[in-house]
């Protein structure tokens, strides 16, 4: 699937600042781990940022981001009693997967409106010269 600059752009600005591994993004965006991480330099050069350190270092600080960026401090955490803690990583969790979602469904209507673009308007693809059903 081809994807335009902006797309590609921020599915490389996603993997630079450790949302997701290139592994995870050719999965999302059923690309190849090689394209990811092309569109990974296109966002850092493009953007003048330094190359990335090694995987165990990103992981650290990949930690410690998302760790100061919940929602009140440590201190309320760490008071929070085991189902407490369940209970508000099940909510981060859906969150995030309604945002995954969210963009799935965007990359497909995106994906439908090429689809449309490239149909002669009674069935018939300009890339397949099939008849749609």
């Amino acid at each position: 699937m081809k994807y335009r600059v902006e797309e590609r752009m921020d599915i490389g600005r996603r993997i630079y600042n450790d949302e997701m591994s290139c592994q995870g993004a050719a999965d999302l965006y059923g690309i190849n781990k090689h394209t990811a991480k092309r569109y990974l330099w296109l966002y850092r050069d493009t953007n003048g940022l330094a190359p990335k350190k090694g995987r165990r270092e990103s992981l650290s600080r990949n930690v410690a981001k998302r760790a100061s960026s919940l929602s009140g401090d440590m201190a309320d955490y760490e008071s929070m009693t085991r189902e407490e803690l369940i209970q508000e990583l099940v909510l981060a969790m859906e969150r995030q997967l309604k945002e995954m979602k969210e963009r799935i469904r965007a990359l497909c209507d995106a994906d439908m409106e090429s689809e449309e673009e490239n149909s002669d308007g009674q069935g018939h693809s300009y890339s397949t010269g099939t008849k749609d059903e």
